[in-house]
């Protein structure tokens, strides 16, 4: 299986932008990067197999890697809510 289609990129972008109030900053190495705050962001990028991948990233640095199929837009939703749920916690 290739790479998701370019317009399964855009919409699995927009999600992100819109789960995470704001678009993309930064594209760097294929990925496209949400900054939350100056220690943490998400990246997303189109991988084979069809799926995205989405890491959770704190200083540029990934630390975790998740899997989403590319037309699978609620798993990749609930990616994005539990990143946030977890940066948020991390931060009280």
């Amino acid at each position: 299986m290739d790479r998701p289609a370019d317009r399964d990129t855009i919409a699995a972008l927009r999600i992100v932008a819109r789960l995470m109030g704001a678009p993309v900053t930064y594209v760097l190495g294929g990925r496209f990067y949400f900054p939350v705050d100056e220690r943490w962001a998400l990246a997303i990028s189109p991988d084979d197999a069809g799926r995205f991948r989405v890491e959770a990233c704190h200083g540029g640095r990934p630390v975790s890697t998740m899997w989403s199929l590319g037309i699978d837009r609620d798993r990749l939703a609930d990616l994005v809510a539990a990143f946030l749920a977890e940066v948020d916690a991390l931060r009280t």
